[in-house]
């Protein structure tokens, strides 16, 4: 029988993400478990990347009536998603 506290630790940089635009955006707006997700990010707890693509949607919805942000919120915040995540450009986007 094994011990419930066995439990095996992977090293953080081990977890890696790709944070779609309804995180981000339910992270930045909302809070809660997105944000708790984003700031395990921030803090370099977990690796992130991110491409060109989600970084302009999130700035569209941003810009949205719904969350209307103004252009230099919106601008720090694209810029601030590149400083915590590696960049990767997609050769292919699969169709949805």
């Amino acid at each position: 029988m094994r011990s419930k506290k066995c439990v095996v630790k992977k090293n953080a940089k081990e977890y890696k993400t790709v944070f779609d635009t309804n995180v981000i955006i339910s992270a930045i707006a909302f809070g809660g478990a997105p944000r708790k997700v984003l700031n395990r990010a921030i803090t370099g707890k977990i690796s992130n990347f991110i491409s060109e693509d989600i970084i302009d949607e999130v700035k569209e919805v941003l810009q949205r009536p719904k969350f209307r942000y103004d252009k230099l919120k919106i601008k720090a915040i694209g810029y601030e998603l590149e400083l915590i995540s590696e960049y990767i450009n997609p050769k292919r986007i699969a169709d949805a």
